[in-house]
């Protein structure tokens, strides 16, 4: 009897064992598939910025301080995710935090795809089609131009910091062209409309795509303050293209991203290497400021000689 009790108990403690085993495979198993859904924005894993001019901030929080700007390509080391934000870590150590929506897992710049990331709206509006087409349509490069001329800039009575031209195309959202309209700097009545601005290339540049960052980008604030271009005017000699900026002007988000135009397979040849741009509407959603204002200017193309 006693022989029997004893099998009887080493059979359970068996039995016993068999379905720890059993639940500790399983919860392995289940934890195993749950880490591998973590998504893009999985902790430790690297990710490529998706656009140039992308900030970099010190909170979850696009209103709090920016720490530094990335351009697209960039690489960064990705710490943990709420959703909206990631906390980052930059090859020099430096820790912050970025949108998501400025993030992707693959790197962009080798993707086969002639969009490329952003938005790039459609021809509408434009007038001509005789620009020529470049044996480099399939790849076009980013391009500077040699000097900026603005029609009029505002320039801040309070420290004499003059908001000139040459601030769209100096790489950062945080500075911005600003200009209040009429012939002198003091004339607000237009808030800039009519006003513009003109970008010298080398002669026999050909342009296959804008991107221009609306208003003053620096922060939601500066932005919301500030007068936005709602309509521009692209213009080189007789040929014109005319851009509705809408939802960028009413959406700092939007704006920051940057609005990007393509001029299609028919690059925009410029002539005399000559790009105006020129102010057709404005919108402010608080009108503190008299200043309408254009934070960044990026060119894609080829550039003449």
């Amino acid at each position: 009897m006693v022989t029997v009790c004893n099998c009887e108990r080493i059979d359970m403690r068996r039995r016993t064992l068999t379905v720890i085993i059993v639940f500790t495979v399983l919860i392995s198993v289940v934890c195993s598939c749950s880490s591998g859904q973590t998504g893009s924005n999985e902790s430790g894993e690297i990710n490529y910025v998706i656009r140039d001019n992308t900030p970099v901030y010190s909170a979850s929080d696009d209103t709090s301080p920016k720490l530094t700007f990335l351009d697209e390509g960039d690489h960064v080391m990705v710490v943990s995710s709420d959703g909206q934000f990631s906390k980052i870590m930059i090859s020099d150590h430096l820790t912050g935090y970025i949108n998501n929506r400025f993030l992707s897992p693959d790197d962009l710049r080798s993707s086969s795809s002639s969009d490329g990331p952003g938005r790039i709206p459609d021809n509408g509006g434009k007038e001509t089609t005789d620009a020529s087409v470049p044996e480099t349509v399939s790849n076009p490069q980013k391009i500077e131009c040699i000097s900026v001329y603005a029609s009029d800039y505002h320039t801040d009575s309070r420290d004499l910091t003059e908001y000139v031209g040459d601030l769209t195309v100096d790489g950062k959202l945080e500075t911005a062209w600003n200009v209040r309209g009429g012939d002198t700097n003091d004339d607000p009545n237009t808030n800039g409309v009519g006003q513009f601005i003109d970008f010298h290339f080398p002669e026999g540049t050909k342009l296959s795509s804008i991107k221009i960052y609306p208003g003053y980008c620096s922060d939601a604030a500066s932005f919301d303050n500030n007068y936005v271009p709602t309509a521009l005017t692209l213009a080189s000699g007789d040929k014109e293209y005319k851009l509705e900026l809408g939802e960028y002007a009413r959406n700092y988000g939007k704006a920051a991203e940057g609005y990007e135009y393509s001029f299609g397979e028919e690059w925009f040849e410029l002539e005399d290497g000559v790009l105006t741009i020129t102010i057709d509407s404005v919108w402010s959603k608080n009108r503190k400021w008299q200043d309408c204002c254009i934070a960044e200017v990026v060119f894609y193309g080829e550039s003449g000689s």
